[in-house]
């Protein structure tokens, strides 16, 4: 016991003097360091917290990039949303973006759920359909057809050219 009645906690380590506290202020102390040691937890997942907030606002932002304003129609929903943040519509899409990516979407989920709403134009860069590729084909066989049957009426109508000679031979060379 203290002076005063009150309680005391040793705090001597072997042969050195003694150093005795009061029980209150021990708790006091023990309260203000596991407080401090809490707060210090607190701020490291605080700032772990901050930096996938920034990575996710990068993420949104770069699918903004992909992403057409359905109001401007020649630029990026995020180039119209950092030139005019008037711009109701491409807000609102961003926003719906960020919005995705928070929930944990992945790109893929969050381009194919702006694509459900708004059609395959709110793509920048259209992907290609197989329907593309089959239009492309068939340009690039008409043009094979279309030079074959060129090349083929030219050799014909040059061995029937009227300007042969009256042997055959021909007088152009």
């Amino acid at each position: 016991m203290g002076q005063r009645g009150e309680q005391t906690v040793d705090l001597s380590a072997g042969n050195a003097p003694a150093l005795r506290l009061p029980a209150r202020l021990w708790a006091r102390a023990v309260t203000m360091w596991l407080g401090l040691l809490l707060a210090g937890f607190g701020l490291a997942f605080a700032g772990q917290d901050l930096q996938s907030v920034e990575r996710t606002e990068a993420r949104a932002a770069a699918l903004s990039a992909q992403l057409r304003c359905l109001a401007c129609e020649n630029t990026t929903a995020a180039n119209a949303t950092a030139a005019d943040p008037g711009v109701a519509p491409s807000v609102d899409l961003h926003n719906e973006v960020r919005s995705l990516v928070h929930k944990g979407r992945t790109d893929s989920e969050v381009v194919e759920a702006m694509i459900a709403r708004y059609g395959n134009f709110v793509r920048y860069g259209p992907a290609a359909d197989h329907g593309d590729s089959l239009v492309w084909a068939f340009m690039l066989l008409a043009a094979l057809i279309g030079a074959t049957a060129g090349v083929w009426v030219m050799q014909r109508n040059r061995r029937d050219s009227p300007i042969a000679g009256a042997n055959g031979e021909d007088i152009r060379s």
